[in-house]
Protein backbone atom coordinates (compact mmCIF):
# COMPACT_ATOMS: atom_id res chain seq x y z
CA UNK A 1 0.00 0.00 0.00
CA UNK A 2 2.80 2.46 0.91
CA UNK A 3 4.63 1.64 -2.30
CA UNK A 4 1.54 2.08 -4.48
CA UNK A 5 0.36 5.31 -2.85
CA UNK A 6 3.61 7.05 -1.93
CA UNK A 7 6.48 5.25 -3.69
CA UNK A 8 7.85 4.16 -0.30
CA UNK A 9 9.09 0.68 0.50
CA UNK A 10 8.99 -0.61 4.08
CA UNK A 11 11.91 -2.97 4.73
CA UNK A 12 11.61 -4.94 7.97
CA UNK A 13 14.70 -5.01 10.18
CA UNK A 14 15.52 -7.44 12.98
CA UNK A 15 15.55 -6.01 16.50
CA UNK A 16 18.07 -7.75 18.77
CA UNK A 17 16.37 -9.23 21.84
CA UNK A 18 18.43 -7.00 24.16
CA UNK A 19 17.04 -3.90 22.38
CA UNK A 20 13.37 -4.89 22.63
CA UNK A 21 11.04 -3.26 25.15
CA UNK A 22 8.15 -5.69 24.68
CA UNK A 23 9.68 -8.54 26.67
CA UNK A 24 9.43 -10.88 23.70
CA UNK A 25 11.66 -13.89 23.24
CA UNK A 26 12.56 -16.04 20.27
CA UNK A 27 9.36 -18.05 20.85
CA UNK A 28 6.99 -15.05 20.92
CA UNK A 29 4.68 -15.14 17.86
CA UNK A 30 5.83 -12.56 15.29
CA UNK A 31 2.44 -10.81 15.22
CA UNK A 32 2.83 -10.02 18.94
CA UNK A 33 6.35 -8.56 18.78
CA UNK A 34 7.46 -5.00 18.22
CA UNK A 35 8.44 -4.69 14.56
CA UNK A 36 10.95 -2.29 12.99
CA UNK A 37 10.85 -0.96 9.43
CA UNK A 38 13.21 1.29 7.48
CA UNK A 39 11.25 3.38 4.98
CA UNK A 40 12.94 3.84 1.60
CA UNK A 41 12.20 6.27 -1.25
CA UNK A 42 11.75 4.18 -4.41
CA UNK A 43 12.08 7.25 -6.67
CA UNK A 44 15.58 7.93 -5.29
CA UNK A 45 17.05 4.45 -5.55
CA UNK A 46 15.89 3.23 -2.16
CA UNK A 47 17.35 6.14 -0.20
CA UNK A 48 16.39 5.76 3.50
CA UNK A 49 13.75 8.16 4.79
CA UNK A 50 13.62 7.06 8.42
CA UNK A 51 12.71 4.22 10.77
CA UNK A 52 9.39 3.29 12.37
CA UNK A 53 8.81 0.89 15.24
CA UNK A 54 5.34 -0.68 15.38
CA UNK A 55 4.18 -1.90 18.79
CA UNK A 56 0.64 -2.78 17.79
CA UNK A 57 -0.77 -5.47 20.09
CA UNK A 58 -1.79 -5.56 23.77
CA UNK A 59 0.26 -7.45 26.34
CA UNK A 60 0.45 -7.69 30.11
CA UNK A 61 1.76 -4.47 31.67
CA UNK A 62 1.23 -2.33 28.56
CA UNK A 63 -0.97 0.73 28.95
CA UNK A 64 -4.31 0.72 27.17
CA UNK A 65 -4.20 3.75 24.87
CA UNK A 66 -2.48 4.50 21.57
CA UNK A 67 0.46 6.87 21.19
CA UNK A 68 3.09 8.11 18.76
CA UNK A 69 6.60 8.84 20.00
CA UNK A 70 9.43 10.67 18.28
CA UNK A 71 12.54 8.76 19.31
CA UNK A 72 14.82 10.97 17.23
CA UNK A 73 13.71 13.89 15.06
CA UNK A 74 14.73 14.29 11.44
CA UNK A 75 16.79 17.42 10.92
CA UNK A 76 19.78 18.93 9.20
CA UNK A 77 22.63 18.48 11.67
CA UNK A 78 25.19 20.75 10.07
CA UNK A 79 23.13 23.60 8.62
CA UNK A 80 26.08 25.92 7.89
CA UNK A 81 28.02 23.35 5.82
CA UNK A 82 24.86 22.18 4.07
CA UNK A 83 23.86 25.73 3.18
CA UNK A 84 27.36 26.52 1.86
CA UNK A 85 27.38 23.43 -0.40
CA UNK A 86 23.88 24.27 -1.60
CA UNK A 87 25.00 27.79 -2.55
CA UNK A 88 28.08 26.45 -4.33
CA UNK A 89 26.19 23.87 -6.38
CA UNK A 90 22.86 25.67 -6.86
CA UNK A 91 21.30 22.45 -5.66
CA UNK A 92 18.00 22.56 -3.79
CA UNK A 93 18.08 19.10 -2.20
CA UNK A 94 18.96 20.38 1.31
CA UNK A 95 22.61 19.38 1.07
CA UNK A 96 24.27 16.01 1.43
CA UNK A 97 22.39 13.13 2.98
CA UNK A 98 25.29 12.98 5.48
CA UNK A 99 24.06 16.30 6.89
CA UNK A 100 20.56 14.98 7.58
CA UNK A 101 19.70 12.99 10.70
CA UNK A 102 17.04 10.44 9.78
CA UNK A 103 13.97 10.34 12.04
CA UNK A 104 13.02 7.40 14.23
CA UNK A 105 9.42 7.10 15.47
CA UNK A 106 7.36 4.56 17.36
CA UNK A 107 3.65 3.88 16.92
CA UNK A 108 2.16 2.15 19.94
CA UNK A 109 -1.40 0.75 19.79
CA UNK A 110 -3.51 -2.03 21.25
CA UNK A 111 -5.05 -3.67 18.18
CA UNK A 112 -6.56 -7.12 18.28
CA UNK A 113 -4.40 -9.90 16.91
CA UNK A 114 -5.54 -11.62 13.71
CA UNK A 115 -6.75 -14.64 15.71
CA UNK A 116 -9.01 -12.63 18.03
Amino acid sequence: LCRDLFGITMVEQDIPLQDRWDGSTATTPPDQRVRCFVLQDDAKGGRPLGTIYLDLHPRAGKYGHAAHFTVRCGCIVNAAASSQRQDETNDDNNGDDDDYQLPIVALVCNLSSAGE
